[in-house]
Formats: C-alpha cells, structure tokens, sequence
C-alpha cells in the first residue's frame, strides 16, 4: 500500500472502532502491516488511533513496543498520554520527564507533565532534568 494512502486508512480504522467493527478492523489493520510503512511508524499509527477512539491499553501496547526496540518522544509522550488518560498521574509524569530529557523543548510533554504535576507548562524555561525529577518524585 502507498503511503498516500495511509491518512485515509487511519480514518478508516478509527471510524470502524467508533462503530465497534472490530472484525474489519482486524482486516484493515493487516492492510497498515503490508504498507509502505516502517514498522515503527506502523505502530504509531495504530497506537494513535487507538488512543483517540478511547483503547487505552492497545494504545499503550504500540508504544511499548516502539520503547522496547528504541524509545522515543513521541511513543513516551503516548505513554504519558494514556496514563494520564487513565489516572496514572505519577505514571504520566514518569513518561512526560523521559519525554523531556529527550528533547528538553518537547510542548507535549510539558503539557502532559503540567497536568500531572500542577504546574503552569508556561514555565518552559525550567530545567528538564528538574521537572523529571520532579516526575520521579510522585505528583499528588
């Protein structure tokens, strides 16, 4: 499958599980495995549609398995998301700071890790390595 054809898929697969069509859904994700697209950007698609139709813990799953090989912001910044999703705040927080000593001007995880920890993320020039403390610390 071209990668042209990969935004129209990943709508595709989001209205199907907003409809519990799980069985095409299953078909159509056979589609994303055949595609154009590196195994890791496979993953995200799915861990990012997953996540916007509310499949936390398939979500996570993607991204995991994207840690597993090489973690990144943006799988760790999903992980904080769905943990955040979830309730996991302190977990959040873990994810958000990784995220952040990644990339010390990443605004997802700032925000991921704002909430979580109650802090204004307009304090962007603080220390990343101190809001990952923080994050490591436990959050309320």
């Amino acid at each position: 499958m071209a990668l042209a054809a990969i935004p129209l898929l990943s709508t595709i697969l989001e209205a199907l599980l907003r409809v519990h069509e799980f069985q095409i859904f299953e078909q159509l994700v056979a589609l994303v495995a055949h595609s154009d697209l590196v195994a890791r950007e496979q993953r995200e698609l799915l861990a990012t549609v997953y996540y916007r139709r509310g499949f936390h813990t398939s979500a996570a799953a993607e991204w995991i398995a994207v840690c597993e090989q090489a973690p990144d912001v943006r799988a760790l910044v999903g992980l904080a998301r769905v943990a955040q999703a979830q309730g996991f705040a302190e977990d959040a927080a873990v994810f958000a700071g990784e995220a952040l000593r990644m990339d010390p001007k990443c605004g997802a995880a700032r925000s991921v890790l704002a909430r979580a920890t109650d802090v204004d993320p307009g304090e962007g020039d603080a220390d990343p390595a101190a809001a990952a403390q923080v994050a490591t610390q436990g959050v309320r």
